[in-house]
Order: structure tokens, then sequence, then C-alpha cells
């Protein structure tokens, strides 16, 4: 899987970043009002969009709040071909990964299955994030519709829920906020839409 390296020499600690996954807009659909209002509350220096964003608008809106970084999911065929599937990003040495967690084609049908038995289990996806980004102290990502924050091992795992209209997955809209005080000690907040 093809991973971009960001450095990022604008923020400074503390800051906050706003996380964001699986819109799944399609036409004519606008963004969860409430998105705007959470990121603008919050104060968000960075929104990180991990993936499933379908539609070319939902960037230009997110842009007008802050600068918006993004990665490519499994929807976004149509939009540009430049978004990576996987970021690394450098915040005055703090490493944050991001990717919206499908992997491969393989990967993405055979969880498809597993999921429509078992439903979400995080070790399937986190073998798969931790392959992407050995040296993270962050990882965020996307595609399960399900929010999660757990620190393991030292490492912050997030994925903010998906912020599309209601999911059969999870019937909470939801978008997440990171909290970076300094290169060590950071924490996330999931905020329900």
């Amino acid at each position: 899987m093809r991973k971009t390296f960001v450095s990022i020499k604008y923020l400074s600690f503390p800051c906050r970043i706003g996380l964001i996954s699986d819109t799944h807009l399609g036409a004519n659909e606008t963004l969860n009002p409430r998105v705007n209002q959470v990121f603008r509350e919050s104060k968000v220096e960075l929104i990180l969009h991990l993936g499933d964003i379908m539609d070319q608008n939902v960037i230009d809106d997110l842009q007008k709040i802050t600068r918006t970084l993004c990665v490519r999911g499994n929807r976004d065929l149509t939009i540009s071909p430049g978004i990576p599937p996987a970021s690394l990003l450098n915040i005055n040495g703090l490493k944050i990964g991001l990717t919206h967690g499908h992997g491969t084609i393989l990967q993405y049908i055979c969880d498809k299955m597993i999921y429509g038995f078992v439903g979400f289990r995080f070790e399937r996806y986190r073998r798969l994030l931790d392959s992407l980004f050995p040296d993270a102290q962050i990882i965020c990502f996307g595609h399960t519709h399900v929010s999660f924050s757990r620190t393991i091992n030292s490492i912050l795992y997030i994925n903010p829920g998906a912020a599309c209209n209601i999911s059969m997955h999870d019937p909470h809209p939801s978008v997440g906020i990171l909290y970076l005080d300094d290169k060590n000690t950071y924490r996330s907040e999931i905020v329900s839409l």
C-alpha cells in the first residue's frame, strides 16, 4: 500500500485536530451541520478525513473550517486519484498514522464476510494498522462505522466513527477530536453528532 509522509511545521503544541471518516455523501447531499459546529467550537487547527469521502465538496466544505488532509477509502473511486491510501504525519516529532483501514482488495473482501458474521473486532484491524505504521504513537482509521479510542502498548488507536447519517453498524454519527498537549501527552474524544 502506497504511503505518503507529511511533515506539518505550522502546528505547535498544544493543538487540536478534528477527525472525521465515512461521510458517504452522494450528489446533492450535504455534510451534517453539526460537523462544522463541533470543529469550530473545538477550535481545531487541522482536520483529518479518514476516507470514504465520496464527494470532493466534503473536502471543500471542511477546508472552509481549516486545513484538511485526507486518505482514500474503499468508496473513493471518483474523487482525486492523488489522494493516498495511507499517510504518516510528523507533527513536531509526534508520528500519526492515517488510513481508512480497509487494506487490500483481498483483505477488504475477507473482512466484509467476517464482519457480517461477528461484527467489529479491533484485533482484525490492528494487524493491518501496526504493519502500516510501526513507529507511530497515534493511529487514526475509519471504515468500520464504529467509534473506537483505546491506548494499547502506548499507541493510541482512534476511529471517529461514521459522520454519515444513520449507519446500520452505529446509529449514532460521530466525529473525533485529538488533543495534542506535547509529543508525549495526547488524548482523544468522540463527539456524537
